[in-house]
């Protein structure tokens, strides 16, 4: 006996299995800091999903996290584990793009995510609370005052803000290394941990990775996000000799 099925029906059966996938559409999954707060805090049965490494969250998390390292190549098994598809989820990481992939691998289980854009960095600068753990509760780094008086007079100072675990400040070091050494007679070069300098990271209102500043006389004159090849970046360092 054939079966004949109308396209209504047929359309309304891809849609359903679209939904499956996410509950919540691309806008409404990726909150800024504020907003995620603001979500998380009126919603019941919330699941609080940290993907940095361990050594991160060791440091520094939101209330009641749980840790999950996205780089771990068992990361869905364990999340499955660990997670609730019935609860909503709310995932962060430091600055967004690990966050970002755990989002998308959980919403295509079928999980209800929401998503920190900028992660513990935004939230951070925003004043939003952390819990501590009492190991890095005293961790300041460099002071403000220090870092200023370390700015090379006579010279351009170029600043890079980068993490031991993020990929594209690793793609980035070489570069800044072979350009401090070529432009060492008007560039001075220096690299400080993120995560080792909280206060400066405050200070200069650095909320994602590798940031790169670059101070003449005290001031900073330029500012960017991201990698830039060898001589791109040194097309920009020579519009301010």
């Amino acid at each position: 006996m054939k079966r004949f099925y109308s396209l209504t029906f047929l359309v309304g059966l891809w849609l359903t299995g679209i939904n499956c996938q996410s509950t919540v559409g691309q806008n409404e999954a990726v909150l800024a800091p504020e907003a995620f707060a603001t979500k998380l805090k009126k919603t019941t049965q919330a699941q609080v999903l940290d993907v940095r490494t361990p050594e991160e969250f060791a440091e520094k998390h939101l209330t009641n996290a749980t840790n999950i390292n996205y780089h771990n190549p068992d990361f869905s098994e364990l999340a499955g584990k660990a997670l609730d598809k019935k609860k909503p989820v709310f995932v962060y990481c430091l600055a967004g793009g690990r966050s970002a992939k755990a989002r998308q691998i959980l919403q295509a289980q079928g999980y209800e995510v929401y998503e920190m854009q900028g992660g513990l960095a935004k939230w951070q600068n925003a004043g939003l609370p952390l819990d501590f753990q009492p190991n890095a509760a005293g961790k300041k780094g460099m002071s403000i005052s220090d870092f200023e008086k370390n700015l090379v007079k006579g010279k351009l100072t170029l600043v890079d803000f980068s993490a031991t675990w993020c990929l594209p400040c690793k793609k980035l070091k070489p570069v800044l290394e072979k350009v401090g050494k070529d432009m060492e007679n008007t560039i001075a070069l220096q690299i400080h941990d993120f995560d080792e300098n909280p206060d400066l990271a405050s200070q200069y209102s650095i909320d994602a990775l590798p940031t790169l500043l670059l101070f003449k006389e005290g001031k900073i004159v330029w500012r960017f996000v991201g990698v830039l090849e060898e001589d791109a970046l040194k097309k920009e360092l020579t519009k301010y000799l």
